[in-house]
């Protein structure tokens, strides 16, 4: 579905990972691949298609249960720490002009977050978020946060845009989402809502631009 401008609608929906915070997934892979000595393709194989990372992304597994998974799938005895560091690999930096950007939309349209993200990700992004902004978390800055660990549901599944517009009482149309993922994108759709597919941050932050 074609977006017109941000002005047009009441509900603006942000994802986190590739839209508010810079990510770089291959960070990570590369990480599980140097501490197991996996060729690094057949490691990136197992960060997309194991089920470990689905279940902890829903919340079905806990963080140990996580770590474990991870030792087991990569044949490796990493220390918690170890484990933690290379799944936060992947989480770079949230840049000062996406959170000006945010706190100018505050009582403009109604904010939220929508993210496919997991225990130990949002310790790690409350952590660079207060280093470089100030904020505890994001709650101050948005309306109601969703995060699939929290509601049991993960994109690109329908279920968890229904979830959202009917816990935030939205109305699709008056709705814009914002993702990095084109299946995400391409869900949302499905339900009425407005996309913007964020290939990079100057496609997010041009889309802002008046």
């Amino acid at each position: 579905m074609k977006t017109t401008s941000y002005k047009d609608y009441e509900n603006i929906i942000f994802d986190l990972g590739g839209v508010v915070i810079d990510l770089d997934t291959d960070r990570t892979v590369q990480a599980f691949a140097d501490f197991s000595k996996q060729p690094f393709e057949q490691a990136r194989y197992s960060f997309q298609n194991e089920k470990v990372f689905t279940d902890y992304e829903m919340g079905q597994i806990d963080d140990a249960t996580f770590r474990n998974g991870i030792r087991e799938l990569f044949g490796q005895e990493a220390s918690d720490e170890e484990v933690d560091a290379a799944w936060n690999a992947m989480l770079l930096e949230i840049p000062k002009s996406k959170i000006d950007l945010i706190r100018f939309l505050q009582g403009k349209h109604r904010l939220f977050v929508l993210s496919n993200t997991n225990a130990i990700h949002i310790r790690k992004f409350n952590q660079i978020l207060k280093a470089a902004h100030g904020y505890e978390s994001l709650d101050p800055l948005f309306e109601t946060i969703y995060y699939s660990h929290d509601v049991g549901l993960r994109k690109p599944n329908i279920d968890i845009f229904e979830h959202v517009i009917n816990d935030g009482k939205m109305e699709p149309t008056a709705t814009v989402f914002l993702d990095d993922n084109a299946m995400n994108v391409a869900a949302a759709q499905k339900t009425g809502i407005h996309t913007l597919h964020v290939t990079s941050s100057e496609v997010m932050l041009g889309y802002f631009e008046d």
